[in-house]
């Protein structure tokens, strides 16, 4: 229940970015809000899918969703990045997506481990919480 709050206090928190974003006449801005709803989406359809048993909740599965996670969070990041060294972005810009990568990425982190919790026996949730949090 603590890591499930825990994601929707992240999300809270950038409650105005996520406005600015979505809201944002600056193409790089909107195109880098969509790029990480469509990846939320996928990823809270991939967990739904281990909450009602359409999907076995292994370890591995599990850790293949947390590895997506770390994965969309780098390259959503390095893509802005790139895009935006040939974009006209202030550094207000550049400070709202970076923190709105990093709570978002927090927040779907600590939601996989409430479901992590939920599913797997206690054993083998244990052993999910030794994988590195944060991998460059």
């Amino acid at each position: 229940m603590r890591s499930s709050m825990h994601s929707v206090k992240s999300v809270k928190d950038i409650d105005s970015n996520i406005l600015n974003l979505r809201h944002s006449s600056k193409e790089i801005k909107y195109n880098f809000f969509l790029h990480n709803k469509k990846e939320t989406e996928i990823l809270y359809l991939q967990l739904n899918a281990f909450l009602i048993a359409d999907k076995n909740a292994t370890f591995e599965n599990l850790q293949a969703v947390f590895d997506s996670i770390q994965n969309n969070y780098t390259s959503a990041l390095n893509d802005f990045y790139a895009e935006a060294q040939n974009a006209t972005i202030e550094e207000i810009d550049i400070t709202t997506v970076i923190n709105f990568n990093r709570e978002l990425f927090t927040s779907n982190k600590v939601m996989l481990m409430s479901v992590k919790d939920f599913l797997l026996q206690e054993k083998l949730a244990g052993y999910f919480n030794e994988i590195p949090v944060y991998r460059t």
